[in-house]
């Protein structure tokens, strides 16, 4: 998964009502979803909303700002790990 891509499905399963905190890894390709209610059939919730999640429309990059900071902390981090490494 790209960068854009992660923060793009971030930024959209964030915006579901009944979901109440959303991640994104962008390595794994996976999504962690936390829903606010329990009564609510979540499965469902889940599949209506990406059934009709399409990356390209102008509804969902709306919703994800300019600038997300993903791809540069994962940047920083890389050069941390380099550098503890070859330190050692």
């Amino acid at each position: 998964m790209s960068f854009r891509q992660a923060d793009l499905l971030e930024y959209y399963l964030r915006n579901i009502p009944e979901v109440k905190e959303a991640t994104v890894d962008e390595r794994t390709g996976n999504a962690v979803l936390v829903f606010s209610d329990s009564h609510t059939d979540k499965r469902a919730v889940l599949q209506t909303a990406l059934s009709v999640y399409d990356e390209t429309s102008e509804e969902v990059t709306a919703l994800m700002p300019e600038n997300t900071g993903r791809e540069l902390n994962r940047e920083y981090e890389e050069r941390l790990i380099a550098q503890i490494l070859t330190h050692y």
